[in-house]
Order: C-alpha cells, then structure tokens, then sequence
C-alpha cells in the first residue's frame, strides 16, 4: 500500500523535505517504506538528533563518493545518514555531503530530509523543480495553538479572518520551519494535519484549515498509523 507516496504526488520528486512537531518523524518512516516499496532507495537525514529507527541501514560519517557507489550498486533499501550515534540518536550530517552527492544524484534514488532550518543545500539552481516540501503537525497541538488565535481574533472582528490566520500561521510554522528569502520554489508545497480520527475531529478543524489553502497547494487532514488520508 502507497497511500501517502502515490497522493502526496511523489512519482518524479527526488528530494522531499518535511518540518514539522513529533509527527514528522512518523510519515517520514511511512514514506520511507512506500518509497521502498516503489523499489527506490531512500536517504534519510535530519538537521536535528533522530531516534534510532528500528529498520534500515545507518550509514556513519559516510562519503559522498562512497554513499553514490553504494546506492548504485546495492539492492534499494532504507538509509539513514548521520555523523555519529549518541544515546541512540542519530547526530546530524555534515553539511558538505549532500550539495557533493545531489548533482549527480541516481534516478531510483529519493532524498527525505526533516528540517527546522532551512539547509544550504536546496538553495541552488540544481534542484529548482525538484523538491517537494511538506509541513505536518498533530492535530491537538493545532487545535491549542489555533483556539488561542480564535479567542484573541474575536476582540477585533473588524480584520479580516481569513487573512490575519494566514498571517498568524505563517509567523508560528516559521518556528518549526524558518524560510529564507534566497530559498527556490519548491515543485509543491503540502500541509498534513495528522491525528484526525474521526468525524467529530473533521468537523471541528476543517473549516478553519480551509482558510490555509492559499499558503499551500495541496493540504490533507487524516492520520498516519491508520493509514487515512484526505484531501481538502
């Protein structure tokens, strides 16, 4: 099963990037496997510690030359880079490997990086159409922080709400994903609410995501661990 990699739109994306809460995490261990499952091998970094995944290969303190012959050559699989091992976290990278290895970066190779800065490395002509950035946050930390954004907006209803919870969003998901004025378009730009169960939870959040449509091209409410996905 591909929910998220075949609707999420990720057939000829090379490099995905993900920032987000504790949830980022998860649909980066989801999407990993899809990608597999589409017989492609998949990288996996973090600008920040990752918890040491309990499948695919970690890769320590490996080169860029080294890390291209070995994808070329091996069965596609699951990698998770990182420059040491510390407590069971995963340290991040380098930051010189990937800007070496993504300018001639194979075909079956997909690159799935979790960010809470923006990386130097998607800040080059080269991967100009070629990236896709997901935001994804749980949907109680979406509801605390939105209820109070509501509570506060009632005071002035003379502003208009649609544009002052566009404002609002985007300064808070610069805290979790800051962007760089110098920073390329990415291909698609998708927002994931996670944790969305049930009716009741659909009904109380989409009327408000809705006025967040313009910031994203697609946004999808659902939730990872059982495998629902929809679009609104």
């Amino acid at each position: 099963m591909n929910l998220f990699y075949n609707t999420f739109g990720l057939e000829h994306t090379p490099f995905i990037f993900l920032c987000g809460n504790e949830s980022l995490e998860v649909l980066s261990t989801t999407l990993s496997r899809e990608l597999e499952g589409q017989n492609k091998t998949t990288l996996v970094l973090s600008d920040s510690p990752m918890v040491f995944p309990v499948e695919g290969q970690v890769l320590i303190g490996i080169h860029s030359e080294l890390l291209k012959k070995k994808v070329e050559t091996e069965t596609p699989r699951i990698y998770y880079l990182c420059s040491e091992v510390k407590n069971d976290l995963l340290l991040p990278v380098e930051p010189s490997l990937l800007p070496e290895f993504i300018l001639d970066l194979p075909e079956n190779v997909t690159v799935l990086s979790l960010i809470k800065r923006v990386p130097p490395f998607i800040r080059g002509k080269e991967l100009q159409n070629k990236f896709i950035f997901i935001n994804v946050f749980g949907l109680k930390q979406i509801e605390e922080h939105l209820s109070k954004f509501i509570g506060a907006f009632e005071q002035h209803s003379d502003v208009s709400f649609t544009e002052n919870l566009q404002l609002h969003w985007q300064k808070w998901v610069a805290n979790f994903c800051p962007r760089s004025k110098d920073t390329i378009t990415p291909l698609k730009r998708i927002l994931f609410l996670n944790h969305v169960k049930s009716l009741i939870d659909e009904n109380r959040i989409i009327p408000i995501v809705r006025n967040l449509n313009e910031l994203y091209d697609q946004v999808f409410i659902g939730d990872i661990n059982e495998y629902k996905l929809k679009e609104i």
